[in-house]
């Protein structure tokens, strides 16, 4: 039997205590790559699996077997490597073998003169040309849900 469990990245802890909790990491970090430079994919999985593990130990939860992630067009994360990023940060730790889902979020603006939304990648509106507009999508970094084993 499953069960999931709706958090965001930032608050996670929103379903179970209060917003302002804040979350410690619970792994050493950070890592690095080979002539110590930082990959910013492996700095996100680290953050991930840091607040998947702190909610693990306060939560009745069995095996982790699913983690779904919402990840917006602005946050240049590369699927590929963020999945190879977060196989190697959960080796040794109890989410290992658990399935990451990566949905992509496309880019969505509003002109803030005319009121058009569109999905293009445009600086200005396609129907009335200004450069006033505001990001309606595409700056998500959420852990959408998680699904475990029925402890």
């Amino acid at each position: 039997m499953h069960f999931r469990v709706y958090a965001g990245l930032s608050g996670y802890c929103r379903e179970f205590t209060s917003v302002n909790r804040r979350c410690e990491r619970t792994r050493k970090g950070p890592f690095f790559l080979e002539r110590g430079k930082n990959m910013h994919e492996l700095s996100l999985a680290d953050a991930i699996v840091s607040a998947l593990l702190k909610m693990c130990a306060n939560e009745p939860w069995g095996k982790v077997q699913r983690i779904r992630l919402r990840v917006g067009a602005l946050r240049q994360v590369f699927p590929e490597m963020l999945e190879f990023a977060f196989a190697t940060v959960v080796k040794d730790t109890a989410l290992e073998g658990a399935i990451l889902e990566i949905e992509e979020v496309p880019l969505e603006w509003r002109c803030l003169d005319c009121g058009n939304q569109w999905r293009e990648d445009s600086g200005t509106c396609p129907f009335c040309g200004s450069f006033k507009r505001e990001t309606l999508a595409g700056m998500e970094l959420e852990i959408h849900s998680v699904e475990v084993e029925e402890s």
